[in-house]
């Protein structure tokens, strides 16, 4: 039986370790990213191009997010509004 075999039927054997993340005997994820977002920017347009040069506005979008960043951990919550 070569190393490989021994190690897929050891159950003592501790868990192999792909990338960082991996799942404890207790269960626990340690290093795992659910979610992971860095510098979000939501624009919305409020009014038309062509509105828009009649009335000379220069920046018919409004900003509803600006560089919004977060990670989410396995047993965290998120809400999200709006």
């Amino acid at each position: 039986m070569d190393a490989r075999e021994r190690q897929s039927t050891d159950r003592t054997a501790e868990p192999e370790i792909d990338n960082g993340s991996f799942t404890s005997r207790t269960g626990r994820h340690e290093g795992v990213r659910l979610l992971d977002v860095s510098d979000l920017c939501v624009r919305f347009r409020v009014m038309g191009v062509a509105r828009a040069r009649l009335r000379g506005v220069r920046n018919p979008f409004v900003d509803a997010v600006l560089n919004a960043s977060l990670t989410l951990m396995p047993g965290e919550t998120i809400g999200l509004v709006g």
